[in-house]
């Protein structure tokens, strides 16, 4: 089944307007750990679950400030983590350790995307961030320092851009 079609069977909306699927199936390749930085108020975890699916050997693990939305399944575990805190980011990371990917969907504030690239990159060897605004990209993307790219949607550059860091350097780099 499309990733896609997954992310609508669980009530996400990366496949609806955003139309990031596409560009998910084509860059992450097998990965065994996967976070994703917030967990979505209105699928209630919904991306975590597709992600689940979609790779049904990888452990999955979100990440989100609001605490009633936290949850766990044999292959889903979600953490409690201040996007614009340092020391959260860091308890957080002792907990999960590396992962292959990360995908950023949290606040969407460029201050806290800024603190949990610098806290996290380290960590994986694919970062991508969400919903970027068009003004953001620049400085976000100067952090980059490697392989980065933004993907921008065709109607909607305001506030749709995906950015894609590919960390070469990583300790995780295959």
């Amino acid at each position: 089944m499309r990733l896609g079609d997954l992310m609508t069977k669980h009530g996400s909306d990366k496949d609806t307007w955003h139309n990031y699927c596409d560009i998910y199936e084509s860059l992450i390749k097998r990965p065994t750990k996967l976070l994703a930085m917030g967990i979505g108020y209105k699928s209630k975890g919904g991306s975590l679950k597709a992600w689940a699916d979609f790779f049904p050997h990888a452990e999955i693990y979100g990440a989100d400030i609001d605490k009633r939305l936290l949850f766990e399944t044999d292959r889903i575990k979600t953490f409690w983590c201040d996007q614009g805190d340092p020391s959260s980011i860091e308890k957080m990371w002792d907990e999960i350790g590396p992962v292959d990917v990360i995908i950023d969907d949290g606040s969407h504030l460029l201050r806290h995307q800024l603190i949990f690239f610098k806290c996290s990159f380290r960590h994986c060897r694919q970062y991508f961030i969400e919903d970027v605004l068009h003004e953001n990209r620049k400085r976000l993307l100067r952090l980059a320092g490697g392989e980065a790219f933004v993907l921008d949607h065709p109607t909607n550059n305001l506030d749709n851009n995906l950015i894609y860091i590919a960390n070469e350097s990583s300790h995780l780099a295959r």
